[in-house]
């Protein structure tokens, strides 16, 4: 029987579901959660200030860059590396799906590389200056040498973004390039997002910018970091 355990989800997004949603999976498969208005536990994400107002154990959980305010979360979970038993590290890119899809065990590497018709991709929705400028600034020196096409918003020169904001469409688009710009927003120990994850799911070669620690992670001889 499982442990019953009070909690509530709160400032996750405007369209996120508290039962769609990752770390409620997780918690539902090993404990029963009811989840009411006075909870033990509230779960939260730096997307508003409702979880001020409760009382119960604060849990952060976020897949930002951020460090944690332990006078406002007593709890953290996310993908910075904190020196602190209160933390928990959960790279960003675990959310994204399973180790398998990118354990290289069975591929037909000629067969991979002669699918590959296209150069390099780059797939950014805005551009932030205060995080990261090395990322525009590497996709137009390489664009100098050979066109580099951009399914996201910025720079987009394919006809129009990607349809919707999913993986699926994502990782069909990168699958005939042989490399992928995959920079983070900023280069802060551990982060590191579903951006190197989703090259190496569709076999493009990830160009690499952001988390110091990350041949800690990934092999170092299957991206260009």
């Amino acid at each position: 029987m499982k442990r019953q355990v009070r909690i509530d989800f709160c400032d996750i997004g405007c369209n996120q579901s508290k039962t769609d949603y990752f770390l409620h999976w997780v918690l539902a498969e090993r404990f029963e959660l009811q989840l009411c208005d006075q909870p033990d536990f509230i779960v939260h994400n730096l997307f508003g200030h409702e979880h001020r107002l409760h009382s119960g154990i604060r849990i952060l959980f976020t897949g930002e860059s951020d460090l944690p305010d332990y006078s406002i979360s007593d709890y953290s979970i996310g993908p910075r590396v904190v020196d602190d038993p209160r933390h928990l590290h959960l790279p960003a890119y675990v959310i994204r799906g399973p180790a398998e899809k990118i354990i290289k065990r069975q591929d037909d590497h000629e067969k991979i590389l002669a699918s590959k018709n296209k150069f390099c991709s780059f797939v950014v929705s805005q551009h932030n200056p205060r995080k990261n400028s090395n990322r525009l600034d590497f996709f137009e020196k390489l664009s100098r040498y050979k066109p580099v096409d951009s399914g996201g918003r910025l720079r987009n020169n394919i006809g129009g973004p990607l349809p919707g904001r999913g993986a699926t469409a994502k990782v069909e688009f990168l699958r005939s390039y042989k490399f992928n710009i995959c920079f983070e927003n900023a280069a802060q120990p551990g982060y590191a997002t579903e951006k190197i994850y989703d090259a190496m799911v569709a076999r493009s070669l990830p160009i690499y910018w952001g988390d110091p620690l990350i041949a800690q992670q990934f092999n170092p001889k299957s991206f260009l970091n």
